[in-house]
């Protein structure tokens, strides 16, 4: 009987500080639509120093950082979303895009790819690969590699 309380009482407090975890990022989100960019850090540094594990926490962070121009924090950030969720494609297609304004095109275009040979429909992919190749001055694989 004890022990049935006792599981009981964790379950509710495990799923309290759930809850409250998906409120702030909830709110750190929100924060980010608002373009107050500080403050949603402030909010997921929090969610991240409760929850160290949480790799959608610290991809939202780099897209914070990024933001914020905090580019070496942002890949630091993102790389550790992929450690923490190695088989999430949107943290790839996150860190295309902060390897993209370190100008590395070449580490972009391999996370880009790598993020189209799994999902071969996701438009977002489509359209940041295109955004390097222009970049790049790649007109012909800019227009071509949109298919």
């Amino acid at each position: 009987m004890i022990k049935r309380v006792f599981l009981t009482f964790l379950l509710l407090v495990l799923s309290s500080f759930v809850f409250s975890q998906n409120i702030s990022k909830k709110y750190a989100e929100k924060l980010y639509y608002e373009k107050k960019f500080q403050e949603s850090k402030e909010i997921l540094d929090q969610v991240l120093k409760a929850n160290p594990m949480d790799g959608v926490a610290y991809m939202d962070r780099a897209a914070v950082r990024m933001e914020l121009n905090e580019l070496d924090e942002a890949l630091a950030d993102i790389n550790k979303s992929i450690e923490l969720s190695p088989y999430s494609i949107k943290p790839f297609l996150c860190r295309s895009m902060i390897y993209t304004k370190f100008t590395n095109y070449e580490k972009a275009l391999e996370d880009i790819n790598y993020v189209l040979s799994k999902t071969p429909l996701y438009p977002s992919a489509y359209n940041q690969r295109g955004y390097i190749y222009l970049l790049l001055k790649d007109y012909r694989n800019a227009y071509e590699k949109q298919e």
